[in-house]
Order: structure tokens, then C-alpha cells, then sequence
């Protein structure tokens, strides 16, 4: 099974996908005071991502399209958006925490 048939159809998970980004947005935030160098909004950006592709797999659904030749394009975008919040976020965190 393909990761991302858990998402097909289903917005609400999409949705805690996004909130969980926003969260970790958030969380990096209240201690960017404590980590300056800490950076928060990589997650920002995915957060978005995911809530506009929340808001897209719902329409879908509303619609009941079928053929769904849109996913080919946005699982990789999404996944490449990601990835890369992921990334900077985690590198931004461990540098700050050494640096200390």
C-alpha cells in the first residue's frame, strides 16, 4: 500500500497532518527565545501546503471525482515541501542546541 492512499478521501487526516506541522511551528516558536537561532518557519510552509491540499481532497470528495490524475502531481510536491520543512527545521534545531 502507498503512504499516501491513507490521505485519499479522507481530509480529515490530511488536516491533522497540517495541525501537526503548525504545532511543531509553534512549539519551535515559544522556544526561539530560549534557541535564537532556531528556525520556525520551514514548518509554517508545509503546514500550508497540507491545509490547502486538505482543502482541495475535500472538494474532491464533495465533487466524487473518480480519476484523480491531479496526485501524481501533488504527492510529490507535497512530499518535496515537506521533506524540505523538515529538514531545515531539524538542522536549525540541532545547530542551535550545539551551539550552546
Amino acid at each position: 500500500m502507498n503512504p499516501m492512499e491513507w490521505f485519499f478521501w479522507k481530509p480529515e487526516r490530511i488536516f491533522a497532518v497540517s495541525f501537526a506541522f503548525f504545532l511543531g511551528y509553534l512549539v519551535i516558536r515559544l522556544f526561539n527565545r530560549k534557541l535564537s537561532s532556531a528556525k520556525s518557519w520551514p514548518l509554517l510552509i508545509p503546514a500550508i501546503a497540507w491545509i490547502l491540499f486538505g482543502i482541495w481532497e475535500w472538494f474532491c470528495t464533495v465533487k466524487e471525482y473518480n480519476i484523480r490524475v491531479d496526485l501524481l502531481l501533488i504527492y510529490p510536491i507535497l512530499i518535496a515541501i515537506s521533506v524540505f520543512g523538515l529538514s531545515m527545521s531539524i538542522s536549525s534545531l540541532i545547530s542551535s542546541f550545539l551551539k550552546k
